[in-house]
Formats: C-alpha cells, structure tokens, sequence
C-alpha cells in the first residue's frame, strides 16, 4: 500500500493560508495524487459542532482551559474519522491548521503551558505530526484587519486584540526555529501566486 503525506499551513488569521491550501489542492490533483484537506477546528460532523461552538462571539466567558481542550478534542475526532484513513489510502492530507496552532494561540497567546496542551495531545489526538508545514508569516496589523473584513465583523478569535494575535504571530516563529527541518516560514506579504510557487517547490522536492 503507497504511503500518505501529512502536511499543514499555519499562521495567524488573514495570512491566506486557506487560499493556498485550495490552491495546492488543485495543483496536486492535476498531477494525479489523491487529496484530502481537512480544517482546524472543523472537519467532521461533530468537529463542525464544536467549530461554532469555540468561534461563536457570544461564547466570550469560556475559559482559556476549555477553548484548548474543546480545539485538542475536534483535533482528535478529525485525525481518527479523516486523517488516518486518507493516510492508509496512500492520499496526500492538508490541514488548514493542526497542533501549531494550539501551541500559539492557545499556549503563546494565552498562556496555557505546553506541558499541559502536549497531555490533551497525548491523551485526545493520535501521535501524529505533519511531515511538513508551511507558516504564512505576516504582521498581525496587517492580517487580522484582512480577515474582519472578509468575515463581517469577525469571529470570536478574530475579534481578539491586534496584540493578542501578534503574540500568536511570535508564538508561530518562534516554533518554526525550534522545527527548522518541519516548518518553512512564507512571507505572507507576497503575493498569492509568489507564495504557491514556494510551496510547490517544497512539495516537488518531497512528493
């Protein structure tokens, strides 16, 4: 059986990591590869259920702790019902965010601990990483304003302070140093069709 490939795109909201997700999508399946792409949180029935339940503005007065375990839960129903049987199909699986994410927004941003996120992984999710990931790297000045107005308003994680992203920003680079041989930072400053070149060169060497 032909192995599958993991990987993800990363970044703050408005980097314009779920563009190039469709777009690698397209590009893969042109050259004849099975795809599958999932999205953080998200993906399953149940995973769509939590994804309004954690983005609904009006869910304000949820802790730090719950946000992380709900996002660790959806995390885990999505690698059982969605990664891992792609994977075992020999298909190529993009996540538009995975664990990386957690780790900045939820450890970085809000100052949960790792040690304690890295438990729910262990305890919630299969000990599964992305064999590559691609952060989309942009000031959150830039970004967060990009994906209020693209969303109306913004959702409840988008409607957190510029500075709250931006230590979520610093959480990701900061990552990408201590992955240097997983994570490519892309400058998300660049323009759409610039940063899918990038991309593709990677995934040419890899694939």
């Amino acid at each position: 059986m032909k192995k599958g490939f993991f990987l993800s795109f990363e970044g703050i909201d408005g980097c314009g990591k779920s563009t190039q997700v469709r777009l690698l999508q397209k590009a893969l399946e042109r050259k004849g590869f099975c795809v599958h792409t999932i999205r953080e949180p998200g993906g399953s029935r149940i995973g769509k259920q939590l994804r309004k339940l954690l983005l609904d503005p009006q869910n304000g007065s949820i802790t730090s702790k719950t946000e992380a375990a709900l996002y660790i839960a959806c995390m885990g129903q999505n690698v059982t019902e969605k990664v891992i049987p792609a994977l075992k199909k020999g298909c190529v699986v993009i996540a538009d965010r995975f664990f990386d994410s957690t780790r900045a927004f939820q450890g970085g941003a809000r100052g949960i601990p790792l040690s304690f996120l890295n438990r729910l992984k262990h305890l919630l999710v299969s000990p599964i990483e992305p064999q590559i990931t691609f952060l989309i790297d942009i000031p959150a000045k830039i970004g967060v304003p990009r994906s209020r107005k693209r969303d109306k308003g913004g959702d409840r994680i988008e409607k957190e302070s510029i500075h709250h992203h931006e230590k979520a920003r610093k959480s990701f680079l900061k990552l990408a140093r201590q992955f240097p041989r997983r994570i490519h930072v892309l400058d998300g400053r660049l323009s759409i069709d610039k940063i899918h070149k990038e991309v593709m060169k990677v995934m040419n060497r890899r694939l």
